[in-house]
């Protein structure tokens, strides 16, 4: 019961990592996801827009909290490191606005959240929780409470947090994709053990089995989306296994859930191709904004840092999460510039920013006042504007936002100062400092990338079916859940209840 004495809608959330209804649309049609199939049509459903720009752990986090990333802080799996030219791994230990599982336990109910890739270490005395990719390991506090996930380990077997590359070439993907079929099979084995141990009132599940499939295999979806008449490949059929497990699991959860249930499906970000990186620090060097050590300079500064153990050598990951690493935040490349002429550079490859080398951010800060700020923010702008392939010569479609357009409240100066997305996100950004600024994706980058346009669904009574005429954003689901839960909170956030008397028919 609420506290008004009103009934409270039990709630399921199956979370589904980069998944787009571009690749799910024809799956179902095709009738390779049948469980999918039917719970989008018996749903209200359509185009869900993640944060800009679609990077997970900001989108997943303003999906938990309703509110964009300038009130909740996280606009990466990295935060700055202070003092440095670097970033380290985000902790979330103390979120900066409370996500909708407490906000669930304080008024009375239980939640289950299970790998949420936003979230380490596991939320204490607050049902059950369950990290995902920012976890180490299976001995950390990745689960809360830790007896429960005793109890049920001898019974259900290993926990598997996430996948990872097994190493080599192409050769290899069709291990890889298996291994995202194990994974994808255990989440769902784990995900019925932990809602079948006792009562809950919210429950979320997170896959990621389309997310690690559209980074390496986006391709080979593309192929079976279309039903090209191929001969099947050992590749073909292990993402075909795979995308059979995500859907059995679907399957699975829906029937546990009963048809009493409110369901949800939402994707962090959609998917797309991607088979190319653009370098931004290349460009910036280009353009007189990022100045660099000469060789032999580098080279020395390289040495000592290495002698001093201040960068890991390869093969040495000084990492604490299972699936992000520290090379692509910065410390790489930190050494071969020179900051003290330096006024803007990207730090990480997951966060699509520029920083501008302000004084009192950076230690070597050369910027000066907001003012100065801003014209760096413009002229860096005008490069992207003109930025062209050095193959064919076409200029590219950047679109920019800088930080104060997009973010508000008391973090949005985290931020880096200048977001953007090349080609809708066909184009991946990395933080090279030589070479050429648009080169061809490594095997190990893969054919896939982050899109804009996600994906929801929503089943639940006197809600009907059918496509919305308008997309949603993802900090609607938060205050939409506690809407229909009846607990408090939705006032607080950025989002608004989509299927509440607050938001006409005509935006459903």
């Amino acid at each position: 019961m609420t506290n008004d004495g009103r009934v409270r809608r039990r709630t399921l959330v199956i979370g589904l990592d980069g998944a787009t209804w571009d690749l799910l649309g024809p799956l179902c049609e095709r009738d390779l996801m049948p469980n999918l199939r039917a719970l989008r049509d018996q749903s209200l459903w359509g185009v869900l827009n993640a944060t800009y720009p679609p990077v997970t752990a900001p989108s997943w986090t303003t999906f938990a909290t309703g509110v964009n990333p300038g009130r909740h802080g996280v606009f990466d799996f990295f935060t700055l490191e202070p003092g440095k030219y670097g970033k380290r791994l985000i902790d979330l230990a103390q979120p900066a606005a409370p996500p909708i599982w407490q906000r669930v336990k304080a008024a009375g109910g239980t939640p289950v959240v299970i790998n949420f890739p936003a979230l380490y270490p596991a939320t204490p005395d607050c049902g059950v929780s369950v990290a995902g990719m920012l976890a180490p390991n299976t001995d950390s506090r990745f689960f809360s409470p830790r007896h429960l996930f005793t109890a049920l380990r001898p019974r259900v077997g290993e926990y598997q947090i996430d996948v990872r590359w097994p190493g080599g070439g192409a050769e290899a993907l069709p291990r890889y994709c298996r291994a995202i079929a194990a994974l994808t099979r255990a989440r769902t084995r784990w995900a019925e053990a932990i809602l079948t141990a006792g009562a809950w009132d919210l429950a979320i599940v997170v896959y990621v089995t389309l997310d690690r499939l559209g980074h390496k295999a986006w391709g080979v979806l593309q192929q079976l989306a279309r039903g090209d008449d191929k001969p099947e490949t050992e590749l073909t059929v292990a993402v075909g296994e795979a995308l059979t497990e995500l859907d059995r699991g679907i399957g699975q959860l829906l029937a546990m859930a009963g048809p009493d249930t409110d369901i949800y499906l939402a994707s962090d970000h959609g998917f797309g191709p991607g088979g190319e990186v653009f370098e931004p620090n290349v460009l910036l060097a280009e353009r007189g904004l990022l100045a660099l050590h000469g060789g032999r300079t580098a080279l020395v500064r390289m040495a000592k840092r290495l002698r001093d153990g201040l960068i890991a050598p390869a093969g040495r990951v000084a990492r604490k999460g299972w699936g992000v690493a520290p090379t692509t935040t910065g410390r790489a490349f930190a050494h071969l510039v020179d900051w003290s002429r330096t006024r803007a550079f990207a730090l990480s490859v997951t966060d699509m920013g520029i920083y501008v080398n302000q004084q009192g951010r950076f230690p070597q800060g050369m910027v000066r006042g907001e003012a100065d700020r801003r014209a760096v923010v413009e002229e860096v702008m005008a490069c992207l504007a003109e930025l062209r392939h050095p193959l064919s010569g076409r200029r590219l479609a950047v679109e920019t936002r800088r930080r104060e357009e997009i973010f508000h409240g008391q973090w949005t100066e985290a931020a880096p100062d200048l977001l953007f997305v090349v080609e809708g996100g066909a184009l991946h950004s990395g933080t090279r400092t030589h070479g050429a600024r648009v080169h061809a994706a490594d095997f190990l980058r893969g054919d896939g990338n982050h899109r804009q346009e996600g994906i929801f669904a929503c089943r639940a009574v006197g809600i009907g079916s059918g496509r919305t005429r308008h997309p949603w954003a993802i900090e609607d689901i938060a205050p939409t859940i506690l809407q229909r839960m009846g607990i408090p909170g939705a006032a607080e956030m950025d989002g608004v209840d989509r299927l509440g008397d607050r938001c006409s028919e005509r935006h459903r």
